[in-house]
């Protein structure tokens, strides 16, 4: 992973992907929310780091494959 942190999105309860996450592999949490916005604007609700995750929070699982910069 060179150096990449896994970070968790997930979204509010009014938008269709609200039991879903959204991984994404980059540098630093800044750069993670880059690739978000680039992706999904701005329409998402929290940020995780790999040490405050749990998957328990979006029983509805990942979306897609695991984002990063390329």
């Amino acid at each position: 992973m060179n150096g990449q942190q896994t970070f968790y999105f997930t979204f509010g309860s009014d938008h269709p992907l609200r039991d879903n996450w959204i991984e994404i592999l980059a540098e630093n949490g800044h750069a993670a929310r880059e690739i978000m916005v680039a992706h999904f604007g701005t329409r998402w609700a929290f940020q995780y780091e790999d040490v405050d995750w749990k998957p328990e929070y979006c029983p509805g699982g990942r979306v897609g494959r695991v984002l990063e910069a390329i």
